[in-house]
């Protein structure tokens, strides 16, 4: 039997970018959805085009000073509502070298 891959709504794909975060001090070259590349723009024009859907987190992007383009996701730093793990204090870090 067969599978189908199963597909995303397109609200979640939305959301999931729109949840995607960028340094404001990095700046951007991007393919949009009419395949025309824009920028340089900054993370948080970045972040506006996400919400506006003129881009997607899948869109080819180049950071400022880089030769490599990446799909822009690779960019993003962590995720709004992706809760950061616990800190460990200093105290209970391992010692390496002892």
């Amino acid at each position: 039997m067969e599978r189908t891959p199963v597909q995303k709504p397109v609200e979640a794909q939305v959301s999931k970018a729109a949840a995607l975060k960028f340094n404001d001090a990095s700046f951007f070259k991007i393919v949009g959805k009419d395949q025309k590349v824009y920028g340089p723009a900054s993370g948080h024009e970045i972040e506006r085009w996400l919400a506006d859907d003129r881009i997607t987190a899948a869109s080819p992007a180049q950071k400022v000073g880089s030769k490599e383009w990446k799909e822009l996701a690779t960019f993003a730093e962590t995720p709004a509502g992706i809760p950061l793990p616990p800190r460990i204090p200093p105290s209970q870090r391992p010692r390496h070298g002892r």
